[in-house]
Formats: C-alpha cells, structure tokens, sequence
C-alpha cells in the first residue's frame, strides 16, 4: 500500500530508506490508535494510510514538482 501511494502521489516508488521509515511509521500509529478502546483494526490500518497520503500530498516533492 505505501508503494502505491509513492506511486500514485509521486509518480516513482519510495526508496529503500523511505519504505522502512513510513512502515515504522504506520506501525507506530495503528499500535497507537488499537490502544484506544473500541478501535478496530481496519479503521486503525486506514487512518495510518490516510496519514501517509496526506504527507504526501503536503510535501515539497509532490507540491513543486507535480
């Protein structure tokens, strides 16, 4: 999913570096948001994707380049 948002957004695929930052990174939020009671899993899952799509759009690559 996160190489297909590179894609989408960015039109190139993250690299090695990046990959293992925002899978950290969606790791980190999904154990977050599950800590919360009555969190589910797939909603926990989608709002750290949603996350990573809004940084995306938000950076200077995508806003400059695009």
């Amino acid at each position: 999913r996160i190489r297909q948002l590179y894609l989408t957004v960015l039109s190139r695929y993250p690299s090695s570096k990046e990959l293992s930052a925002v899978r950290k990174l969606v790791f980190e939020h999904r154990r977050t948001q599950l800590a919360q009671p009555g969190k589910q899993l797939q909603v926990a899952l989608t709002e750290s994707y949603e996350d990573v799509l809004w940084a995306l759009l938000n950076s200077n690559e995508f806003k400059f380049v695009k």
